[in-house]
């Protein structure tokens, strides 16, 4: 970092001020967990990606969008990738920036901690402790 990214009025200043007070806002923390995602929206259009900032209800999908195409506030239906298991589940899109598309379960809230429960123990249980 450097001494202009230090200085109070600085953009990088600005942006960590605005990511700490959104960080305050969230509901639920947001933990850093990469698994390959799939997202098909009602009217047939599919987006790949990968998840980013995991939470109770959600997580964002970095991805690839077309210039120009508009997913905020769109429904469909959201597939996970952990291990060997596939999990699907309602979902929302409820933020959009330039690197992907945040999601929010809409129903099957539970199959998103399942998952992700499933996942960590199914490999903490193939360790061996002597």
């Amino acid at each position: 970092m450097s001494a202009s990214d230090s200085a109070p009025g600085s953009l990088a200043a600005k942006r960590r001020e605005q990511n700490k007070k959104a960080a305050e806002q969230r509901r639920h923390a947001r933990y850093g967990m990469r698994f390959p995602v799939t997202l098909t929206f009602e009217d047939g259009e599919v987006v790949q990606g990968f998840s980013e900032d995991v939470s109770l209800t959600g997580f964002f999908v970095v991805t690839r969008l077309v210039e120009g195409a508009s997913f905020l506030d769109r429904f469909g239906k959201g597939t996970i990738e952990l291990g060997k298991d596939r999990y699907t589940f309602q979902c929302r899109v409820a933020r959009q920036t330039a690197q992907g598309i945040g999601v929010l379960l809409t129903k099957d809230y539970a199959i998103l901690g399942y998952a992700i429960t499933r996942y960590v123990f199914d490999g903490i249980s193939s360790l061996r402790l002597t």
